[in-house]
């Protein structure tokens, strides 16, 4: 089967593939998936959007300096790479 994206729907998607470490693909078969699987990948979809919906918040909260000189996000790339 082969499905035809717009553009702006492509463009989020390998966004959102690169926040998540996965392919644009990968990405797009788990969410069909998860759009026709049972009740209990529901639950598993629902877990994912709350934890991207925290992801978000989390990266719109300002950059606050602390003692060391070095921000929040500053810390999180040293301790975590990220």
């Amino acid at each position: 089967m082969t499905i035809t994206l717009t553009a702006d729907i492509e463009k989020g998607l390998v966004e959102q593939a690169v926040r998540l470490g996965t392919s644009p693909e990968a990405l797009a078969i788990e969410t069909l998936r998860s759009q026709f699987a049972p009740a209990a990948d529901n639950r598993t979809r629902q877990q994912r959007e709350n934890l991207e919906r925290l992801c978000r918040k989390l990266d719109a909260m300002p950059a606050s300096p602390t003692d060391d000189g070095l921000t929040n996000r500053d810390h999180d790339r040293i301790l975590y790479g990220a």
